[in-house]
């Protein structure tokens, strides 16, 4: 007997599509982040106390970027190591989950080359407070 076997697949695909989308959770940065945590000292080739060093000098950049948004400043970062530094003025500093870790860490939010990226607070290699508030305003 001849079983009826169409011309075309007919098996049934699913398709589940994820998407990740950054998003920006507050506007300010929870200082309750465990900025010591393993995940971002085990890349640190250094000592401890020279990491501890490290961890609290980009602490200090995430405040006085902070501070000078704040005031209604002008600030500028960068994530770029070598010379010429190339900075990227900054519009907002919190938590947000974006790539790669698609859960909240310090972020600085800069104007980039492909309009608005985010800084990961392990990525910053500087600060620079470039205009301050005006008195009165």
């Amino acid at each position: 007997m001849d079983r009826y076997t169409p011309a075309f697949d007919t098996t049934v695909r699913t398709t589940t599509v994820t998407e990740r989308h950054n998003t920006r959770h507050t506007d300010s940065v929870d200082w309750e982040y465990p900025f010591d945590d393993p995940e971002h000292t085990d890349c640190m080739c250094c000592s401890d106390d020279a990491k501890r060093e490290d961890i609290e000098k980009r602490k200090e950049w995430l405040r006085q970027i902070e501070a000078t948004l704040a005031n209604g400043g002008e600030v500028y970062a960068s994530n770029y190591g070598g010379w010429p530094r190339i900075w990227h003025r900054v519009y907002a500093c919190g938590m947000a989950s974006c790539w790669p870790y698609w859960r909240p860490r310090p972020t600085v939010f800069v104007d980039g080359t492909l309009g608005l990226e985010n800084y990961d607070w392990m990525s910053l290699t500087g600060v620079e407070v470039r205009a301050k508030a005006k008195e009165g305003e």
